[in-house]
């Protein structure tokens, strides 16, 4: 859903729209199988689900930590669990106490387990980039009038009317370079129309 509704605010559709999930930025970090986990404490927050599923989500939480722990820890066939799985795949002979654990359990281990180093470089542009979500863009910036900004970037903007430098580097069109070129004017405070006139 969240995709669906920065693309339809920051892209906008002038024909049928098809939501592809290849195109979120963090893909890898929205398995299904992770959902619950990553947003059970909103669902907390507004008071969502009974609070036995609320425990049963933190009780999956903690039995994952454990396993995780685990993996990549304790020693197994000339390294540890961790790297044998990531050697083998899926076809890695794993733990028999691991084999008892719940089906979502394993599948959410071996997951974050298989996909490591991918998951640990989208935490870092995460983190990265979450500081750009946090610069806003004046309602009354003028994109046009932006020297270094590319016109059709210039156009796109001034049509999304982005609240933040985030929503602005997800419009189609607009590229990196010209969302630096956005930073320094913001930071400069530039784009602003003329009170001259």
């Amino acid at each position: 859903m969240g995709v669906l509704v920065d693309d339809l605010v920051t892209k906008g559709t002038n024909e049928p729209y098809r939501m592809f999930t290849s195109r979120a930025e963090y893909r890898l970090l929205f398995n299904h199988g992770s959902a619950e986990l990553r947003l059970a404490h909103h669902a907390k927050r507004h008071n969502l689900l009974s609070r036995s599923r609320l425990n049963r989500i933190e009780a999956k939480r903690e039995r994952i930590a454990k396993w995780l722990n685990f993996f990549e820890t304790v020693a197994a066939g000339g390294g540890t669990w961790a790297q044998l799985v990531r050697r083998s795949g899926k076809t890695a002979a794993l733990p028999a106490e691991f084999l008892l654990e719940s089906v979502p359990v394993r599948e959410e281990v071996l997951y974050r387990v298989l996909y490591q180093g991918y998951l640990i470089r989208e935490e870092r542009q995460i983190e990265k980039f979450s500081q750009i979500e946090k610069i806003r863009i004046p309602s009354s910036f003028d994109f046009r009038a932006l020297p270094g900004l590319r016109k059709e970037s210039a156009l796109k903007l001034a049509e999304f009317k982005p609240f933040t430098l985030g929503q602005a580097s997800r419009i189609s069109g607009v590229n990196p370079a010209d969302i630096s070129i956005l930073m320094v004017a913001i930071a400069a405070g530039k784009g602003q129309p003329s009170h001259d006139a």
